[in-house]
């Protein structure tokens, strides 16, 4: 069972409660609350991915955080740091646009603006708490900026490549404000047991946090009718 350690230190207490208000009045309620909605949150999370093998957050991730972000994407956007996705590994890839439409930028660790230095912060805390509830192996992660343009999609697949296992969790995180049901766009995740079933599909709002079985769920992005914004990434296992 997840719980609070009072010990965690500032890190922690900034990951569990994203903001400080400074009515110092009220300040120790709020931090009680929302502790133990953030505590809700991960045992969810963990129940979910082990019975289910996904799980969806509304509000995971501060807001403030998925904000500088989406101005982060759309400025790599506006300056052509986009590259055309392909599908494949090593000397297998391939570009397939029939397949996969998307556009994408790898966050390189040794060169991240703030908002993507914050974002790599809250996932290795996020990392170090998943750890001991799923063992996993969870060690190490990796993530890219998505951009799809209107009309493009992305077919059914898994995200595990034939020669490489090491992903583990793979996580999406949406970007997209005021999307409406017309948009389209959603990210259909088909059953553990029967990948020819729909067990779920989600909308990609603003802030949610989709995450799901690197290695047994068939998932696939149907196609958008606007510009969609994510961030997708994976949690690693260095096999």
């Amino acid at each position: 069972c997840l719980q609070f350690d009072f010990r965690l230190g500032l890190l922690g207490l900034r990951f569990l409660y994203p903001f400080v208000d400074n009515e110092l009045g009220s300040w120790f309620g709020k931090v009680q609350t929302l502790v133990y909605r953030r505590i809700m949150d991960l045992q969810s999370l963990v129940q979910d991915l082990k019975i289910k093998g996904w799980h969806m957050s509304e509000s995971l991730v501060p807001a403030d955080l998925c904000d500088d972000l989406l101005s982060q994407l759309l400025l790599h956007k506006q300056t052509s740091q986009l590259n055309k996705a392909q599908i494949g590994q090593g000397v297998e890839t391939q570009i397939q646009k029939e397949i996969r439409g998307d556009f994408i930028r790898w966050i390189d660790f040794t060169q991240t603006a703030p908002c993507e230095k914050k974002f790599i912060d809250w996932l290795d805390l996020f990392l170090q708490k998943l750890r001991p509830e799923l063992l996993l192996g969870l060690s190490q992660f990796e993530f890219h900026y998505a951009f799809y343009p209107p009309q493009t999609h992305y077919e059914k697949h898994i995200d595990v490549f034939k020669k490489n296992s090491s992903r583990q969790i793979s996580f999406v995180l949406y970007l997209n404000k005021n999307w409406a049901p017309t948009d389209g766009g959603e990210i259909v995740l088909f059953d553990e047991k029967d990948p020819s079933r729909e067990s779920q599909r989600f909308a990609p709002h603003f802030g949610h946090l989709v995450l799901f079985l690197s290695d047994t769920i068939y998932h696939q992005v149907t196609f958008t009718n606007r510009e969609r914004f994510s961030v997708t990434g994976w949690l690693k296992n260095r096999f």
